[in-house]
Order: C-alpha cells, then sequence, then structure tokens
C-alpha cells in the first residue's frame, strides 16, 4: 500500500531510479568497493576470502533462502509467536548482501523476543556461543575501524563479522530442526525442553 501511495505521489519514475541505484550499488559491490570488512553479509564474507562475485552472490542467496527456512521451521515446529518473530527479525539481516554491523541492533531485538523461551531449546554451551557471535559481528567492524596500526590499511581484513553471523544462521536451523512439535519433542543432550511450545505464551 505505502509503494503504491509513493507511485502515485512521485510517479512511476521512481522505479526507474530505484533500478538504477541498484546496478550501480551491484556494480560498486562486485568490484569490492565496499568496505567489506564491515559488513555482515555472505556475500562480504566469500568475496573477502578469495570467492568470484559470481560466486559469493549465489553463496548469498543460500544464505537467503536458509533464512526463510529458519522462519518456516519455527512455524512448523509450533513455536510460540513470540519466539518465531524473533526468529524472523534476527534472520532478516541475513538476507540482504548490503547489510552492515550497524544493522546488528535488529538482531538485538529478535534475541529478545527468543530469551524467554530460548533456555528451553538450548543448552548454556550453546547460549554463551551465540551470544558471542552476535558479540564478535557487532564489534570487529568497529574495532577495524580504529585504524590504531600506522600500516593498517595495508593489512588484510577479513569479513569475520559475515562468518560470525552464517555460524549463527547454523545454530538457529540446528536448534529449529531438532526440536520437533511438542507432541513428539524429546530433548537434545545438555537442554532442557520446556512444555509444549503454544503452552508457552
Amino acid at each position: 500500500m505505502s509503494s503504491l501511495v509513493c507511485t502515485l505521489a512521485f510517479g512511476p519514475q521512481i522505479w526507474i531510479a530505484w533500478l538504477g541505484a541498484i546496478r550501480e550499488s551491484a556494480g560498486f559491490l562486485e568490484q569490492g568497493s565496499y568496505p567489506l570488512f564491515r559488513m555482515i553479509s555472505a556475500y562480504a564474507a566469500l568475496y573477502n576470502a578469495g570467492v568470484p562475485a559470481s560466486g559469493a552472490f549465489w553463496g548469498q542467496v543460500a544464505i537467503a533462502v536458509l533464512a526463510l527456512v529458519a522462519i518456516a521451521l519455527g512455524i512448523a515446529r509450533g513455536m510460540p509467536d513470540r519466539f518465531t518473530l524473533g526468529i524472523a527479525a534476527m534472520v532478516s539481516v541475513m538476507i540482504s548482501p548490503y547489510a552492515y554491523d550497524y544493522d546488528l541492533p535488529i538482531v538485538g531485538i529478535g534475541l529478545a523476543l527468543l530469551l524467554p523461551d530460548l533456555p528451553k531449546v538450548t543448552s548454556p554451551r550453546e547460549r554463551s556461543v551465540m551470544y558471542g557471535l552476535i558479540m564478535l559481528a557487532g564489534a570487529y567492524g568497529l574495532l577495524q575501524s580504529t585504524n590504531l596500526a600506522a600500516d593498517f590499511d595495508k593489512q588484510f581484513k577479513p569479513a569475520a563479522a559475515g562468518v560470525a553471523i552464517i555460524v549463527l544462521l547454523a545454530m538457529l536451523l540446528r536448534m529449529l530442526w531438532r526440536n520437533a512439535p511438542p507432541a513428539t519433542a524429546t530433548a537434545a543432550p545438555g537442554v532442557e525442553l520446556g512444555p509444549p511450545a503454544r503452552a508457552l505464551d
């Protein structure tokens, strides 16, 4: 509806400008013109690791599909609405190849929605790793930007935040996959499964 209102207000030329901006941004991304070490996308992690732009793009597509699968699993497993919404918020930053570390507050919102039920479907060690990955993704680019060393710009700056986000997605998928619908749920070793998911609301 908002797109229709904008089109009526400003005319269809806004979509031509939008497509032009996408093409321009895609060109800059393919050339590595953006600060990839500040990006949290799979594309940045793969491209910075030496994967050709086309391969990094398809890697990003695969991660985006898996992010959508995580949402579908949350629904299929009968998780509480709050929990599934939290998953959706967390994985939303994993879809775009242009995501930066300043987009991570969205992950924080998602994590806040998960927290009440997270101990029921994860072990303390898993939660510690998840928190650590989010902290790494958020702090890495900012620390790299300080340029403390005189020859810092000459050094290789891997897109570690993107790797952290990929691992976080893998953990979310594993958590959702192993937790069957409430009627047949069984706890994994070290995991305390709570009451049926719908009863958690």
